[in-house]
């Protein structure tokens, strides 16, 4: 006999991102995580023992493999794969040169300059140490200002997507 527990509430969908050489589950906030892959040729899954974090560090990912990773969270198992094809991994950030973050550490406000050759719209989002999302702003010519000066000093990152792909991160200091 099994117990089915139906709510209302909707569940989150993680997003399974690659970016220098991680594998990264969004949101971070999942109760657990457990990276693995599929063998696209026998289907075989592999689950990668030691693997539990919000990301999983793989700087060469075989093309012949289905990356995911299995979320628990409120007590539901979800499983999700990496959307783009390993073979396509190495080159996610090729076209960002540099991405400068100033003054930093910063009081009042951090300038962000990414320079690339990316065409479009560029988000970034301000993540604290936890990796919760603080706030999400569009570039104007690939820059932007963020106000920080109601944040409480400690480490932030500063994270760059570009169609949904990270494309960049660095992290500053708030004083």
């Amino acid at each position: 006999m099994v117990t089915v527990t139906v709510g209302t509430a909707v569940a989150q969908t993680p997003e399974v991102l690659y970016f220098n050489g991680h594998f990264v589950c969004i949101p971070s906030n999942e109760d657990s995580y457990q990276w693995g892959y599929d063998d696209l040729h026998t289907l075989d899954s592999t689950i990668l023992l030691g693997e539990v974090n919000q990301d999983y560090l793989n700087v060469n990912p075989n093309p012949e493999n289905a990356y995911w990773v299995m979320t628990t969270s409120g007590g539901c198992l979800q499983k999700t794969y990496l959307t783009i094809p390993a073979s396509a991994v190495q080159n996610v950030n090729e076209n960002v040169q540099v991405l400068s973050l100033y003054p930093n550490p910063a009081s009042n406000i951090i300038n962000v300059d990414i320079n690339t050759v990316i065409n479009g719209s560029i988000e970034v989002i301000v993540l604290n140490a936890m990796g919760q999302k603080i706030n999400t702003i569009q570039t104007q010519n690939n820059k932007a200002t963020i106000d920080v000066a109601a944040l409480p000093g400690g480490y932030y990152m500063i994270a760059c997507y570009n169609n949904g792909v990270k494309i960049a991160t660095a992290r500053f200091i708030k004083n």
